[in-house]
Formats: structure tokens, C-alpha cells, sequence
């Protein structure tokens, strides 16, 4: 009862659009005449009662017309063609009534078919229209679409289909076949460099990027000419994303830097690595930083027997626990366990690793922040350089198998104290024998997002409105998204040789200004709104990073985006014996350990050491003041 009260109306409006059909068809086969009647009323009840069973067949009886689509239009025309073939059997078959023209059966379906598809038509457009003008509604964001390809088409369906308090006026493609052409009724305007002066022209809102599978130059572009409308933009998720289920392609997210920068990600194949660390117990120091959180989230989800995460911080500890706990059932066994710890303490670390029979070790436990560690020698090389030693060599007594040293491109040509004990790291890596410990070292860039990263700073700075700061405006970095580089970290601990050094393909440097411009961009500012001041470069600080040693060969591996460092081996006992000396300096003042630190790194330029030609052209940088007024390459040599 409560269904046939819901379906009266359409069914009501349905059999009086047949009725007029099958009038319409008899005047148009009998030129406006209406002939032969007494063969036309008998007619009349058989034919709606075929297509009434035709529409019902199809689910077509039902009034939801203002969600119609393609699939909606379809069924319409599978109903009145059943709904033909049902009437002609009767007629013809049960009741033998040949009087009945044959011309009409074909004119009437056409005229049926056309009336029932202009009420969902009509329906559609009505309600958008109401919906549109409805008083409260006027603040309705009018919307442009970047993109009418497969993500255009699922987004103007999500967005025509529920009170989203979107209104789509149009798209833009660079794809000419598709201008003038429209998607779910939106015309396709024109291309994308068009789109700064559509805004305007039809009172844009806001504009949506539906370009998932956009390269980083190509999104870039596209960013460039969203940032001259001057109205927000925001983009859909990626196109694995949405094809997954994940996420909806109607979850909008602000475009940010991480989509823009960098290399394009490269699609690894994890399987060796789950392959490898499956039932292994392994180990992360620094588990609570920036890479080690990472390291534990992607190395639980390759089904470790257990993960043993050492860090002396207890609230990042803490956080970190709540997203791992995100990641497992809450029926199965806990896989994970939070350890606060200090990597530098050897006693704990022998506990943690015979009482575990750890594995495998991922050792990113490091100061990092190179100000703070040119202010803190001895402490640095507690912590970066002596509690590494001491950890390799428990690890080897405690029967471990890999050893994963996460290293730095400060490493290289270090201008930094930082830099410094993380080539030293790499030297011990490299150079310490080994009956069955399997160490190597992975060297790489900064990784966006990373605490204590450029990126909030700037974002910050922009958000009070105050002015940038940047050292330098020759400042160059390398970038990675940090959930690729732990992946290519990943994948090195099971491709590692003993010793090696990898270094992973960062891509092309970024200059640290066009980096504030593009956040700048990003939320709708610019220099004539947020200036940059040039501070000059801080102690230890270089101009631009490199990933490799001019001695060093650059050796292709079978994983793209890693490679293998070839260069000089240290004699074991000769670093040892460094080492030992410098142990023993640590409370000794930090003159005398950068001393040191130089014997064993002789590429450290220690401030106030500096080459003559280094020192000159460290000064001429400092004094530039625009990126025009200097060029580095011209200045001859390497400025570090």
C-alpha cells in the first residue's frame, strides 16, 4: 500500500504521457484525421497496462527522475520496447486483431520513448535550476572544473547529484576535441590558459583541479595559471586514490607543495621487501622522528614477527603508538612495541637487541638541525658518530643480520659539524669488517614534511603575514617525498651490499626562493604581499647540497631511483684509532674535536678554515643580494 501512494504520481504522469503518444501516433499515421476509432479505444487499456509491466520490468516506474542519468535513459528505452513487444503479442497473438495498423506500433514507440525521456530531462534541469535559485542559496560557490577527463565525469555526477553547495558552471581542457562539448550538461569552455579570464567572465568561485594523474610539471603549470584567477583552488584525490574506493573523487584537498616539487613518484615493487623483514624482528631508532616514523609504519605493513621502536622522546613515542595502532587489527596480536629508550645508551640498546634477537636494525636515531649542532660539538658526536660505533658492535655480538644507517647529502663536502659526523657515519659503515653483520648506509636529501623542514616555517611565516626568510637567494635543496625515500630505504636494506653507500635520486635541486613563491602561490599571496628577506647563510650552512664526491663513481642499481656510491675506502684500523682519539676529546672543548673531525674528513671546511678562493667567494655570496646580482658558477670552484 505504502508503494502503490509512492507511485501513483509517476505512474499517473507516465500513462497519461502514453496515452498522449498513442493519440499523437494515430494522427500523425491518419494526417490529422482521426479515422477508425473503434480499433483506437479498445486499444488504449492494453497498451498502458504493457507499458506500465515494460517500465516496472526495468525499475523505470519509480519517480526519482532528478538523479536520472545515461544508465536511467537506457532502461527507459529497454521498457518501451518491451513494453511494444508485450502489447504486439496481444494483440496480434492472443486476440488475432489485424486491424490494428503495424505503422503505429513503430510511430507510437518512438513518440513513447521521446515523452518519457523529456519528463526525466525536464525534471532534472527543473530541480537543478530550483536548487540553484532557492532562497538561502545564493551563496552557492560557482565552480569551474579543471580537467574533463574520467575524474571531470565522476566529479560532475557527485557534485550534480547532491546538495554539495557546488554549482559547476564549466570545465577546461587542453584536449581542443573537447571544447564545446559538454559533461553531465557543462560545457567544456575552452583550455586551461583560458581559464583567468572565464573567471571573470562567468563569477567563479572557486576552481577544481580534476587532474589526477597530472605529472608535477604539468600540476605546476596548472597551478601558475589557478593562482592568476585569484579565487581558491583545490584539487581531487589521486586517480588510485578514487579508483580504490578511498577516497571520493568529491573530497577536495588544498593543492600543496608536496604535489609540486620533487620528481615524479616512481611506482616501487615492494615484494622483496615484505618478502625479507615477514617475520623478522626489527628494530628503528628515532622511531618517533620524522624518517622513523615512516620506517615503522611502512615496515609494520610488511608483517614483521616484531617492531621494536627506540626513542627517548615520550610524547612524540606516544603519537607515534596511536598511528601504528591505526594500522593493525584490533583482534590480532600487537606487532609493535614502543621502547623508551636512548640509542646512545649501550646497555639498554645490548638488552633491547638480545632479549629480542633483533634482526634487522634501521638506525635514523641523529641530531640533525645543523645551527644546533654547530653549537653542540661534543654532544654531536656523542650522539651521531660514538653511539653509532658502539651500536654496530653490539649489534654484530647480539647476532643481528642487517644494519641500515640513514645518512645525510650534507655528507658530502660537509661545510657543516652535522655534515661531518654523518660522512663519518658512512666511513665506519664502510670501512668496519664484519663476519656475518650486513651494514650499509643510505644517503639522500631533505624529505618534505620532515620536522624542523623549511616548509612549516614558511607556511607559518606566510599565515601571520610576515616577511620570508631565507639565507641566500642562490639557496638550493634536493626534495622528496618522504614516503617515497623510506620506500627506496626499504628497498636498499635488501639489495645492500656490506658497506655500500646508496644514494637516492632526488631529482633536480629546487631553489629554496622559488620554493617560499610557490607556498606563496598556494594560498593565494604574493611578494607584493609577503617580502622576502635575504638574512645570509648561518654557520655550517652551504649554498647547495650534493649527493656525491667528485671521486666517486655513480654505480646503477636494479631498483630506479637508487644508485651506489663508489668511493674511497678508509683503512679499519686507522679509523678506529680516530675514533678512539676522538672518544676521548669529547669533554675536551670543540677546537680540538673539530681538529679531529677534519683529520678524518678531509673535506670538512671548518669555519675559519677556509681555503683563500672559498673564503673570497663565501664572502662576495654573502654581500649578493638578488639572484641576478651573482652567479656561483662564475665565482670558480665549489663554495661550501
Amino acid at each position: 500500500m505504502h508503494r502503490l501512494k509512492r507511485y501513483w504520481k509517476p505512474v499517473t504522469v507516465q500513462a497519461g504521457a502514453i496515452l498522449a503518444s498513442l493519440i499523437l501516433s494515430w494522427l500523425v499515421r491518419f494526417e490529422f484525421h482521426f479515422r477508425y476509432t473503434a480499433v483506437l479505444w479498445p486499444a488504449i487499456p492494453l497498451l498502458l497496462v504493457a507499458r506500465l509491466i515494460g517500465l516496472y520490468l526495468f525499475h523505470s516506474l519509480h519517480g526519482y527522475w532528478r538523479y536520472s542519468g545515461p544508465t536511467d535513459l537506457v532502461r527507459v528505452l529497454q521498457a518501451t520496447i518491451a513494453g511494444s513487444m508485450i502489447f504486439m503479442a496481444i494483440e496480434r497473438g492472443v486476440l488475432a486483431n489485424k486491424a490494428f495498423p503495424l505503422s503505429i506500433y513503430i510511430i507510437e514507440l518512438i513518440f513513447t520513448t521521446s515523452f518519457l525521456v523529456a519528463l526525466r530531462a525536464a525534471v532534472v534541469l527543473l530541480f537543478n535550476r530550483v536548487r540553484t535559485n532557492r532562497p538561502g542559496n545564493d551563496k552557492s560557490v560557482r565552480a569551474i572544473v579543471v580537467g574533463a577527463g574520467f575524474a571531470g565525469h565522476m566529479l560532475a555526477k557527485e557534485l550534480r547529484g547532491s546538495n554539495t553547495g557546488f554549482q559547476l558552471v564549466g570545465f577546461v581542457d587542453d584536449d581542443r576535441n573537447k571544447h564545446g562539448t559538454s559533461v553531465h550538461g557543462i560545457a567544456v569552455l575552452g583550455s586551461i590558459d583560458q581559464l583567468p579570464s572565464f573567471v571573470p567572465r562567468y563569477d567563479i568561485h572557486e576552481v577544481l583541479i580534476a587532474v589526477p594523474s597530472a605529472t608535477k610539471t604539468q600540476l605546476n603549470r596548472i597551478v601558475q595559471i589557478c593562482s592568476d584567477t585569484k579565487v581558491k583552488f583545490r584539487s581531487v584525490p589521486s586517480l588510485s586514490d578514487i579508483l580504490s574506493g578511498r577516497m571520493s573523487v568529491n573530497t577536495f584537498k588544498d593543492t600543496d607543495v608536496d604535489d609540486l616539487i620533487g620528481r615524479d613518484k616512481v611506482e616501487l615493487d615492494l615484494a622483496p621487501v615484505i618478502e625479507y623483514l615477514a617475520d623478522k624482528v626489527v628494530m628503528v631508532t628515532g622511531a618517533a622522528g620524522s624518517i622513523g616514523s615512516e620506517l615503522c609504519r611502512q615496515i609494520l605493513q610488511c608483517g614483521p614477527e616484531k617492531l621494536i621502536c627506540i626513542d627517548r622522546d615520550e610524547t612524540a613515542l606516544f603519537h607515534l603508538g596511536e598511528s601504528l595502532e591505526a594500522l593493525t587489527d584490533a583482534s590480532s596480536e600487537k606487532k609493535f612495541h614502543l621502547w623508551m629508550a636512548d640509542a646512545a645508551n649501550t646497555g639498554t640498546m645490548k638488552k633491547v637487541l638480545t632479549e629480542n634477537q633483533v634482526q634487522v636494525i634501521f638506525h635514523a636515531a641523529a641530531y640533525k638541525h645543523v645551527p644546533l649542532v654547530e653549537a653542540n660539538v661534543a654532544e654531536a658526536t656523542r650522539n651521531n658518530v660514538i653511539a653509532l660505533w658502539k651500536l654496530l658492535e653490539i649489534a654484530e655480538e647480539a647476532g643481528c643480520d642487517r644494519f641500515v644507517l640513514i645518512s645525510s647529502d650534507k655528507a658530502v663536502n660537509p661545510s657543516s659539524f652535522m655534515g661531518c659526523t654523518k660522512r663519518i657515519g658512512e666511513l665506519l659503515v664502510a670501512s668496519r669488517p664484519s663476519n656475518t653483520l650486513k651494514s650499509i648506509s643510505v644517503r639522500f636529501g631533505n624529505v618534505l614534511g620532515s620536522q624542523g623542514s623549511v616548509v612549516p616555517t614558511f607556511k607559518s611565516q606566510i599565515a601571520r603575514g610576515n616577511a620570508i626568510t631565507i639565507t641566500h637567494p642562490e639557496m638550493t635543496r634536493f626534495f622528496m617525498a618522504i614516503s617515497e625515500a623510506v620506500s627506496l630505504v626499504l628497498q636498499a636494506s635488501v639489495l645492500g651490499g656490506d658497506g655500500e653507500i646508496y644514494v637516492l635520486n632526488m631529482g633536480e635541486p629546487i631553489k629554496i626562493v622559488d620554493l617560499a613563491k610557490m607556498l606563496m602561490r598556494l594560498t593565494g599571496k604574493s611578494e607584493a604581499n609577503i617580502p622576502i628577506h635575504y638574512t645570509g647563510l648561518r654557520p655550517g650552512e652551504k649554498l647547495y647540497e650534493e649527493l656525491f664526491y667528485d671521486d666517486e663513481g655513480m654505480v646503477p642499481t636494479s631498483i630506479d631511483g637508487l644508485r651506489v656510491a663508489k668511493g674511497r675506502i678508509v683503512s679499519w684500523p686507522k679509523l678506529k684509532t680516530q675514533l678512539q682519539q676522538l672518544a676521548k676529546l669529547l669533554d675536551a672543548g670543540a677546537v680540538s674535536i673539530r681538529q679531529k673531525v677534519k683529520e678524518i674528513v678531509p673535506e670538512y671546511q671548518q669555519p675559519g678554515m677556509m681555503d683563500t678562493p672559498n673564503k673570497k667567494a663565501f664572502t662576495v655570496l654573502l654581500a649578493a643580494k638578488s639572484q641576478e646580482q651573482i652567479n656561483p658558477v662564475e665565482l670558480g670552484g665549489r663554495v661550501n
